[in-house]
């Protein structure tokens, strides 16, 4: 089952949250982000978000899709804010965010 989860420094799971309200909510808490595949393309979830929190907390939850996801990064509490998505460095900047994960994935 799909859920939203916090880990500490050592990646313990510290607790399930029910979604991404959560991270919406504490978005000033929000130093980075870090997006991975997961697993096989043709899975149900194919993107994987890390909120990586000033606390040295993070937060983890999947995306159906890259695009879905970029959708979701592309809000004004998070511009300018760095992204190591699949291991291109980019930040989210206004309607550009899309592109930017297209290039990251070689769609572009």
């Amino acid at each position: 089952m799909h859920h939203a989860y916090i880990t500490n420094n050592d990646g313990d799971t510290l607790r399930t949250v029910k979604n991404l309200g959560w991270l919406l909510r504490n978005w000033q808490r929000v130093e980075r982000f870090t997006v991975q595949p997961v697993g096989e393309p043709t899975g149900l979830w194919q993107a994987h978000l890390t909120a990586h929190l000033r606390d040295g907390r993070e937060y983890h939850t999947d995306f159906a899709s890259a695009e879905q996801l970029a959708d979701w990064l592309n809000r004004p509490v998070f511009r300018g804010l760095y992204v190591n998505c699949f291991g291109f460095a980019i930040t989210i900047e206004n309607n550009d965010t899309y592109r930017r994960f297209a290039t990251a994935q070689g769609r572009v």
